[in-house]
């Protein structure tokens, strides 16, 4: 019997280099991809927003201008940082670097 035969039960040894690389073509539409999808979320939010305002306007009495400020901002800035981190995982997810 040859050393051949069995080498059905042997995985494969797979090296570094022949790793799936991301070529400039998908790495320029996952970028695309991504901002697009930040704009729709940042549109979204505003547009919901917006709706709000319309509908009842918004009530700021016993609020500080300090504290009306702050919750602008941080909830600005949890939205971007969201959708920031939504996008690197839609980003991975696409490229491959999550196989493993």
């Amino acid at each position: 019997m040859s050393d051949h035969s069995n080498n059905f039960l042997v995985e494969p040894q797979i090296s570094a280099s022949t790793q799936p690389s991301i070529q400039p073509s998908e790495r320029d539409a996952a970028t695309k991809w991504i901002v697009n999808y930040s704009l729709a979320c940042i549109g979204a939010f505003v547009g919901l927003l917006a709706f709000m305002w319309a509908l009842s306007g918004f009530d700021f009495s016993g609020v500080s201008t300090a504290g009306l400020v702050a919750i602008i901002f941080g909830t600005a800035f949890m939205v971007l940082v969201t959708v920031g981190l939504m996008g690197l995982v839609f980003y991975s997810d696409r490229s491959g670097q999550d196989n493993l």
